[in-house]
């Protein structure tokens, strides 16, 4: 039935409405018995009017004016149509009532289960308290309250807002949906190209239909996102699924928010992309070529990327991150933790503070490739390696602690302090820190840092079976080798800071180049002095038993050589070669040394009063410099063949089995034996042959059975039958004496020895 005006038209569910219009509602007709009568108030005062049930009203409606534009609808189960515009409907009690707005109009639900239908568009609908149900149209404004709320806004264009109670909105094209403002939970169910923006409550939002932009709220949030979707965390704790894939996904300012990333995308479908904020993050899996932006992240965040080839940048905020095949991940300024083992993936250190924990390609499967870690200006501890893995720390400038004992690794430090753990085939370049290498595993490559820093090393002291031994190249950084392993190799020829090597194990070669350096060698070690002053104790270079070989020292070619001879007594000791330019100061052990000198051009200072033991202990050949050689109980101490220098021999007092020679082109000043000093006259050089001629004293022997003895170079005991037969008698000062020649030209005079009392046991061989 139409009111006054024929404006509104009210109707009942399977019934005539019959309308009576009262200026204030008193004294009315009773009502028809098969209608639906309602009371029209033409001029209401307020809105507190009863329902004149006992005269058989159902309901009764405020119309100030009798055909004014708005209108209050009282209790009662009818409904209302509008067919003007720009009206007002509201509804004020209880009951199942409808609403049929028109364009420009107002509807305000009220407490009964209602429904509004404002599909005619560029309406204002105001939910009510009870279980309202809206339709709107293209334009509308809907806003839900304190009740229960069914919001159809498929028709696009609309400004939806849910209420306090619980709302269920369907968008459209172009809505912007507005979540809750209270406790209520809304469920959305968007459209394309809708916003959407959560509430306060617990949110449901469906924004598969993509192309959305969707911004949580300060409530708990569930949103299923579509492609195209730009999707941004609120202050609560969000849930996204970002399954579809190609969607962008910002982390919320509060709460903890949980991600899934586009697990299908290996299909082909496009990847996600998600940005840091400052609420916890939890992304449980992204999808194959997901892109994880976290530079502005400050909250916690635990990352899921083992699906592969992302790209995941860390912030400030703590992380974890587990990793997969072609990843690229970049830390922060956080205390951040990788877990590579699939293997395969680029991993750069933070650039700034933290502390970084990272695990290599350790149980990476066969075609997954190595992974490459960076390093930056964060702590780095690098739990484990895979075999292979590659390690940058070129720019690493903080502390870091890294585990390569899988082996056939390549790790390159920068400034940073760092301590390695070295595996078999592990290829390590230091830096300028202080840097500490165990490569006790064996079979590693180890390069001196370049820089200033303190580098110490711990050999293969209990390599792995067949690894093999370790070899360590030099640089400018200062080196102290703690213990080298039986057979590894110091290649220190490029060597110019400070080191110190303990090559006890034996069996180690030693190369020295410009730096000053410190060895304690082995039995077996070959020991290469460099060109500047450098020291070998070599007291525990002595064979260990018969047919062993002892240390082979080779001097340098320059600088002062300092060196102790071997302990190791009753088997073969040190062997010290010349050769070059560097002069030698040695101090005996009490082993057997050998030390020739010969074609060397530095002074030697040779100390052989040893506590020697032994028949024949040192063996001691003489430089071209200006020696000066102190022999010990059986030492044998000869001039080289070609030397040109002015030496000092002396043998102690009682000295059994001393010896002593010269060779070609030898400027002896002074021998002694038994503290005697010998008269030394030296002739003219003669072409090819020695100018020496050297007069002894002190020659001890009785009847033939030396004490004494002599020796040269190339002895043999066909020359020795020679010498003795082509020698002979002569007397000095009254004294029967034996001259003889050596085969170097070298005529030597033993003052007190008769002619018949020289034989070959007068000759050491």
């Amino acid at each position: 039935m139409a009111s006054p005006g024929s404006q509104y038209i009210f109707y009942a569910p399977g019934q005539a409405v019959n309308l009576v219009p009262s200026a204030n509602g008193n004294n009315l007709p009773q009502g028809n018995p098969a209608d639906f009568n309602i009371v029209l108030v033409t001029n209401p005062n307020g809105t507190s009017y009863s329902i004149p049930y006992g005269q058989g009203y159902q309901s009764a409606a405020l119309l100030p004016g009798g055909t004014g534009q708005s209108v209050q609808l009282l209790a009662g189960n009818y409904g209302i149509s509008d067919t003007g515009t720009n009206d007002a409907i509201t509804l004020l009690s209880t009951g199942a009532q409808t609403i049929n707005g028109a364009h420009g109009d107002t509807l305000t639900g009220g407490a009964g289960n209602d429904l509004l239908n404002a599909i005619s568009g560029q309406q204002l609908v105001i939910a009510g308290t009870g279980a309202n149900t809206v339709y709107g149209g293209a334009g509308d404004t809907i806003n839900g309250t304190s009740g229960t709320v069914y919001i159809d806004g498929t028709a696009g264009s609309m400004q939806i807002t849910g209420g306090v109670g619980q709302s269920t909105i369907f968008g459209g094209a172009g809505d912007t949906i507005t979540g809750t403002g209270g406790s209520g939970a809304s469920t959305v169910f968007g459209a394309q190209n809708d916003t959407i923006i959560g509430g306060s409550g617990a949110d449901l939002i469906n924004a598969a239909a993509g192309k959305q932009f969707i911004t949580g709220g300060a409530g708990q949030s569930t949103i299923f996102g579509g492609a195209g979707d730009t999707i941004i965390g609120g202050a609560g704790n969000n849930y996204v699924d970002g399954t579809a894939g190609n969607m962008s996904i910002a982390m919320g300012s509060g709460g903890a928010d949980t991600i899934i990333g586009s697990t299908s995308a290996a299909s082909g479908t496009p990847a996600d992309t998600l940005t840091g904020g400052a609420a916890a993050a939890l992304i449980e899996g992204l999808g194959k070529g997901d892109i994880v932006n976290f530079a502005a992240q400050s909250g916690n965040a635990t990352i899921n990327a083992t699906a592969g080839n992302n790209l995941v940048t860390l912030g400030s905020g703590p992380a974890t991150v587990y990793g997969g095949v072609g990843d690229t991940i970049n830390l922060g300024s956080g205390n951040q933790y990788v877990d590579g083992t699939l293997g395969g993936q680029r991993i750069a250190a933070g650039t700034s503070g933290g502390f970084d924990i990272l695990i290599g390609s350790l149980a990476r499967t066969g075609s997954a490739g190595v992974d490459t870690l960076t390093g930056g200006a964060a702590q780095a501890q690098i739990q484990g390696l895979g075999a292979g893995d590659l390690v940058n720390f070129a720019a690493q400038t903080n502390n870091a602690t890294i585990n390569a004992t899988a082996g056939g690794n390549a790790i390159t430090m920068g400034g940073g302090n760092a301590t390695i753990y070295a595996g078999v085939g592990d290829a390590i370049a230091l830096g300028s820190g202080s840097q500490y290498v165990d490569g006790t595993r064996g079979s590693a490559n180890v390069q001196i840092g370049s820089g200033s820093g303190f580098d110490i090393f711990i050999g293969s002291t209990a390599p792995v079976t067949g690894a093999g031994a370790d070899t360590v190249f030099g640089g400018s950084a200062q080196a102290q080798i703690q213990a080298l392993g039986k057979g590894d190799v110091v290649s220190f020829a490029n060597q110019t800071g400070n080191a110190s090597i303990n090559a006890t194990a034996g069996n180690n070669l030693v190369t020295l180049g410009a730096g000053n350096a410190s060895v304690y060698a082995g039995t077996g070690d070959t020991v290469n002095l460099g060109s500047v002053s450098q020291y070998v104790d070599g007291r525990g270079g002595g064979a260990t038993g018969p047919g062993g070989v002892g240390t082979l020292i080779n001097l340098g070619s320059g600088g002062t050589d300092n060196i102790i001879g071997s302990t190791v007594a009753g088997a073969a000791g040190d062997t010290i070669n010349g050769g070059g330019g560097a002069s030698l100061n040695y101090n005996p052990g009490s082993g057997n040394d050998v030390i020739n000198l010969t074609g060397s051009r530095g002074s030697a200072t040779i100390n052989g009063l040893g506590a020697d033991t032994g028949a024949v202990n040192d063996t001691i050949t003489a430089s071209n410099g200006g020696d000066s050689v102190f022999g010990g109980q059986g030492d044998r101490i000869g001039v080289g063949v070609g030397a040109a220098g002015t030496d000092l021999f002396t043998h102690a007092t009682s000295i059994n089995g001393a010896s002593i020679g010269f060779g070609s082109n030898d400027s002896v000043a002074a021998v002694t034996y038994g503290a005697t000093a010998g008269a030394v006259t030296v002739n003219a050089a003669l072409p090819g042959a020695s100018a020496a001629q050297v007069t002894v004293t002190g020659f001890s022997e009785m009847g033939g059975t030396p004490t004494d003895y002599l020796f040269y170079q190339n002895e043999t005991a066909g020359l020795n039958s020679a010498i003795v037969a082509t020698s002979s008698q002569i007397s000095v000062n009254g004294v029967a004496s034996t001259q003889m020649t050596l085969p170097d030209g070298t005529v030597m005079t033993l003052v007190g020895v008769p002619q018949a009392d020289f034989n070959t046991s007068f000759f050491k061989t």
